[in-house]
């Protein structure tokens, strides 16, 4: 049986998932893309983005448009519903002019959704999907 302290370190790890993409060049592997998921309460709900939210999406220049962005966020798709007490729901904030990444968040089923900061006071938006639309189809 775990104790307490173990029990806690093990939910603020769940909490806060990284995803990588490795390709192997020339038997050396190098890490071309990454992600991250925050799933903590918010500090702030009037500022800080609703959770769990993706952030931090970043492919290799190399390595874009081959795919990878997309099989990062079905992964954090997929650990979101499974890993963090089953949420049915996730976040993304995206450079408004960002018109490359809008559109493969919109092609993924992502929406618009209003907030007070996001596209009021700087240039992002925020943008949601709900897997429950998924899983009534």
């Amino acid at each position: 049986r775990s104790t307490p302290q173990a029990e806690r370190r093990q939910r603020r790890q769940r909490r806060r998932q990284q995803q990588t993409w490795k390709q192997h060049t020339n038997q050396q592997p190098m890490v071309v893309g990454f992600v991250d998921i925050d799933a903590r309460p918010p500090k702030q709900v009037t500022t800080d983005p609703p959770r769990p939210y993706l952030s931090d999406l970043c492919i290799h220049p190399c390595y874009r448009r081959q795919g990878i962005a997309r099989a990062l966020i079905q992964k954090c798709e997929e650990t979101v519903q499974h890993v963090f007490d089953n949420k049915h729901e996730m976040y993304i904030r995206v450079e408004q002019d960002n018109d490359a990444a809008r559109s493969m968040y919109e092609n993924m089923g992502y929406q618009h959704q209003l907030h007070d900061i996001f596209g009021v006071q700087d240039t992002t938006m925020l943008l949601h999907r709900s897997f429950l639309q998924d899983n009534d189809h």
